[in-house]
């Protein structure tokens, strides 16, 4: 465990390694879709819950939205603009939260979508 003032973090609880990027540019549009990877921003371990999912028939083709929640230490450098990624998964951060305003700790929501 981390010792901080008035508070203990449990340093076990971040157990996944992600990389925060930012998405390919607009300069690297390839016929209407984006190419390349965008750049890295900072490699962290954070937490990561699954926390709502949902599923749409858009023009008769299945598609899977999934919200998860990713906690990790508190930094100043992470938009909501940016990407987090894990792995082969790629998910789109929609909000950046210190949910209780201590610069311990930082929220990020995000949303994956699967066709």
């Amino acid at each position: 465990m981390t010792l901080l003032p008035g508070r203990m973090i449990n340093a076990g609880k971040y157990r996944h390694q992600i990389t925060i990027r930012n998405p390919a540019t607009d300069a690297s549009r390839d016929f209407g879709g984006r190419k390349g990877t965008g750049t890295t921003v900072a490699t962290v371990f954070a937490s990561r819950e699954d926390w709502t999912g949902s599923e749409l028939d858009e023009a008769g083709r299945q598609t899977s939205i999934v919200t998860t929640r990713w906690k990790t230490r508190y930094r100043t450098d992470i938009l909501p603009k940016m990407e987090i990624v894990l792995g082969s998964d790629i998910f789109n951060i929609t909000s950046v939260l210190d949910f209780d305003g201590t610069k311990r700790e930082l929220t990020m929501e995000s949303r994956k979508v699967v066709s």
